[in-house]
C-alpha cells in the first residue's frame, strides 16, 4: 500500500518551473529521500508533498490508513523546513510544548515528549532560550524537533539533518529508524551523500526534473564506468593536461583531479606513462552519490 504518490506534478513559480513532470510512489514505512544541490527544486518538491503547497500541473496525495480515497489529510503530516516555523520569542521548550498540543495528544503524553525530543536533540542546555538567540544548528535541531514531537504518520524534514552535530545527527536517525519500524513514513531532503546513504530509496533531482530514483545502491551504480582520481604534485596544468589527453571533464574533489572512465584500468596505466612526473598517485574508485548528482547535473 502506498501511503504518497506524486503523479506528474509539476510547479511553476512566477513563469519559471521550478519542478516539471515528477512522478513517483513512496511506500508507507519507508524513509524516502529527496536527494540534489541548491536550486534542483529539491525544497519545492518537498514543499508538495508536505502539503504547504499546491502543484500547477499533475498531483500529490497522501493515501489515507482507513483506505479511503487517496487525499490530503492535514493532521497525519508534520514538516520541518529550512525556513523555520517556530515562534522566535517563545523558547524552545515553549515552541515543543505548543506545537505538540496542536496534535491529538493526552497532555501528559505531550509533556513526555517534549522532554524526550529536548534530550534526543542536544536542546536541554537551551530549553528555555529564546528560538531567536540560538545559533544556527540549534535552530535546526528545535525546527526537526517540532516536527517530530507530532509523531505523525508522515513527517517531511527539509535539509536539516545535515546541520546537526555528529552525536545529535545520530540520535536523530536511530529515532527514524527506530520509528520506520512501527510504520511512519519520512521523507527527507538532503544535499548531503551521507544522509542520502541512510535512505531506504532516493529521488536524485537536478533542474527541476527527477533523473534517478532508486535504492542508494542502485542510484550509484547508475553512473557507468569508473572513477579516476589523480593526486597532483602542484602542477597547475595538470587539471586541463588531463581534460585534453581523456577527452574528459575532471573536476576536482577532496584534494584530487577526478574523472569518468570507462576503461579506467587502462587510463591509469596511460597517466603512470605519459604524465608520471607529475602526479603523486593515481587510483580507480566506484562512483558515489556525489558521482550521481555530479552526473545528474549534467545531463
Amino acid at each position: 500500500m502506498n501511503s504518497i504518490a506524486v503523479d506528474r506534478a509539476g510547479k511553476r513559480i512566477g513563469q519559471v518551473w521550478a519542478l516539471r513532470d515528477i512522478s513517483f510512489e513512496i511506500a508507507r514505512g519507508e524513509v524516502f529521500g529527496v536527494f540534489g544541490r541548491s536550486g534542483s527544486g529539491k525544497s519545492t518538491l518537498l514543499r508538495l508533498i508536505g502539503g504547504i503547497e499546491h502543484p500547477t500541473s499533475g498531483t500529490v496525495a497522501l493515501e489515507a490508513s482507513d483506505g479511503d480515497d487517496p487525499s490530503w489529510l492535514d493532521a497525519q503530516v508534520s514538516v520541518a523546513l529550512q525556513r523555520p516555523g517556530l515562534a522566535p520569542e517563545l523558547t524552545v521548550a515553549e515552541n515543543l510544548r505548543l506545537f505538540a498540543s496542536l496534535w491529538p495528544t493526552p497532555r501528559k503524553g505531550r509533556m513526555g515528549r517534549t522532554a524526550m525530543f529536548i534530550e534526543l536533540l542536544g536542546l536541554s542546555d537551551v530549553r528555555n532560550r529564546r528560538v531567536q538567540e540560538l545559533p544556527e544548528g540549534l535552530k535546526a535541531a528545535a525546527e526537526i524537533g517540532r516536527a517530530l514531537v507530532a509523531q505523525a504518520e508522515v513527517t517531511v524534514i527539509d535539509g536539516l539533518i545535515e546541520r546537526l552535530d555528529r552525536p545529535t545527527r545520530r540520535r536523530a536517525w536511530e529515532h527514524i529508524l527506530s520509528r520506520r519500524r512501527q510504520g511512519a513514513t519520512f521523507v527527507i531532503g538532503t544535499a548531503s551523500a551521507a544522509e542520502a546513504a541512510l535512505c531506504d530509496r532516493l529521488a536524485v533531482l537536478s533542474g527541476g526534473r527527477l533523473q534517478f530514483l532508486g535504492t542508494p545502491d542502485q542510484v550509484s551504480a547508475g553512473v557507468q564506468g569508473e572513477v579516476v582520481a589523480v593526486e597532483s604534485l602542484q602542477n597547475p596544468l595538470l587539471k586541463s593536461n588531463l581534460a585534453e589527453r581523456f577527452a574528459a571533464a575532471v573536476t576536482e574533489r577532496n584534494g584530487s583531479l577526478e574523472f569518468k572512465s570507462q576503461s579506467g584500468e587502462a587510463d591509469v596505466a596511460r597517466i603512470l606513462s605519459e604524465l608520471g612526473s607529475d602526479v603523486g598517485c593515481v587510483y580507480l574508485r566506484q562512483p558515489t552519490l556525489d558521482d550521481a548528482l555530479d552526473r545528474a547535473e549534467k545531463d
